[in-house]
């Protein structure tokens, strides 16, 4: 019985300890690339915005989040780098999907994928970032893609002087 419990237990602990390195191994990566793997600064944006939207960042205790919106416009929900969060596009059931496709974009592969009930999941697996838009019409979908297909967690795009960028949460 003895042997039996060392056996769970050995094979218990590799399961556990995996996630931890695979997270260890990507900062390093990321840190050997030069990559910064701080939060971007205030004057920094992860994508590119369209003329008129706005950009809310909120610091988190495992990476960052926020949203990006305009007047009239859709709301893009985004978390960026987290170690234990998942990818969006893995938990959506089967039967709300309507369209899913897969690309890879500079040197990243992007999951897009869209729902019965007009919901724009974007993820960056490798990357552990997702985007989240509800879609009203043809230009909404236009877009979100615009704007979140140029995501650049590590350098960033510098924001325009006059654009708006709230500290408080957009509602």
């Amino acid at each position: 019985m003895a042997m039996k419990r060392k056996t769970r237990i050995l094979t218990f602990l590799p399961n556990r300890l995996l996630p931890i390195l695979m997270i260890s191994l990507a900062v390093q990566f990321a840190d050997s690339q030069g990559h910064d793997t701080d939060q971007l600064a205030s004057s920094r944006s992860p994508v590119r915005l369209l003329p008129g939207y706005k950009l809310q960042i909120v610091p988190g205790p495992e990476g960052s989040g926020g949203k990006i919106w305009k007047e009239g416009g859709p709301v893009i929900d985004f978390n960026l780098p987290q170690c234990c969060a998942g990818i969006a596009t893995d938990s959506v059931e089967k039967g709300a999907v309507a369209w899913r496709i897969e690309q890879v974009v500079e040197k990243q592969k992007v999951i897009v994928l869209y729902t019965y009930s007009n919901e724009l999941i974007v993820a960056f697996p490798k990357l552990i970032s997702n985007f989240h838009a509800k879609i009203h019409n043809p230009q909404d979908l236009a877009e979100v893609l615009l704007i979140v297909l140029t995501f650049e967690p590590y350098k960033g795009y510098e924001m325009d002087p006059g654009a708006d960028f709230p500290s408080q949460k957009h509602k």
